[in-house]
């Protein structure tokens, strides 16, 4: 865009400039118009077909980014492995509410063998029992464990408390995607603290990952669609501004060749102007070795001979001068 402003500041410029040679009769100026009007449609034509056509392409190029079937084969593998984790997810909360009805009848001392064994049946990672409050009563886990079991967050707390269950897939730091289910545990007494065991487990790793790569292809191609409209005028007006550039210039290198090229006929007018007063002294430069440098040395040729000319017929009219001069003496 900046490029562009001062390409148009400089061809405002020279217009101007060639309208003042114009109006002041400058030789050579109408020959300038000429010229820059023939590059400016030279220009204008095929800069407008390409511009056309680069616009048409792009526009069905960005629609057919957009198919039915892609955003259909997306939203299908989205949804194979939402069902996948669901079923899982739902096969854990089974096992859970399961686990939960045999911990209610066990006494406290037995809880952790039993959660032992209640890991080992229903093939979790990691099988925790707390009370309400986040104090963990009871722990269970294989070698991929750590020493602290990965207990759940607030808003988990809060809805299991709401819906009396809680089963999510969650994205743990530095370790992927688990499945979560919590379920509380039935007490003897009421004035027992009220107990929630938690089930957790891994999801597979390639179902993980190919998870995790159809919900970001899903997430950019929705992205796309909604910023359809905007790469369409993004991708114009870049167009745009490309046949702008070319067009300001090819109208600024007109004006530029077009003054180079008129320069040496007029001085070759100047030259023939002084000629024709009678000045044989006038020696326009040859600046070039086409067909103009060709014209202007021809030109310096014939001035240089039209003054040797004159300067002979200047010693032949003194000497005769001279010559009448000694007649008349001698008579």
């Amino acid at each position: 865009g900046v490029v562009a402003a001062m390409l148009t500041v400089l061809v405002v410029f020279q217009v101007v400039t060639l309208r003042r040679k114009l109006k002041s009769g400058v030789f050579g100026a109408k020959l300038t118009l000429r010229l820059v009007l023939l590059f400016a449609l030279m220009s204008v034509v095929p800069g407008a077909l390409i511009y056309g056509m680069s616009v048409q392409f792009l526009a069905r190029s960005i629609e057919s980014w957009f198919q039915v079937p892609v955003d259909k084969a997306l939203e299908g593998g989205l949804n194979l492995g939402r069902g996948a984790l669901d079923g899982m997810l739902k096969d854990l909360a089974t096992k859970a509410d399961t686990s939960a009805l045999a911990l209610s009848t066990r006494p406290t001392e037995e809880h952790l063998a039993a959660l032992n064994s209640l890991r080992e049946r229903v093939g979790a990672q990691e099988v925790t029992l707390f009370s309400e409050s986040g104090k963990v009563l009871a722990f269970s886990g294989n070698e991929r464990v750590g020493l602290l079991p990965q207990l759940p967050g607030a808003a988990a707390l809060k809805q299991l408390r709401a819906t009396r269950s809680y089963s999510a897939v969650e994205a743990i730091p530095d370790k992927g995607l688990y499945l979560r289910v919590l379920v509380p545990v039935s007490v003897v007494s009421l004035a027992e603290e009220q107990r929630v065991l938690q089930l957790l487990q891994p999801v597979p790793a390639q179902l993980a990952r190919d998870a995790e790569a159809v919900q970001a292809g899903y997430r950019e191609y929705q992205e796309l669609t909604l910023s359809r409209r905007g790469l369409k005028r993004l991708y114009g007006l870049t167009l745009t501004l490309a046949l702008l550039l070319a067009l300001l210039s090819a109208l600024a290198a007109a004006f530029v060749l077009s003054d180079r090229l008129s320069a040496p006929i007029g001085l070759l007018v100047q030259g023939t102007r002084a000629v024709a007063s009678g000045d044989f002294s006038q020696r326009p430069a040859v600046v070039s070795r086409d067909e103009i440098g060709l014209l202007t040395q021809s030109f310096n040729s014939m001035t240089q001979q039209l003054a040797e000319a004159r300067a002979q017929a200047e010693r032949h009219q003194a000497a005769l001068t001279q010559a009448k001069a000694y007649l008349e003496s001698l008579l």
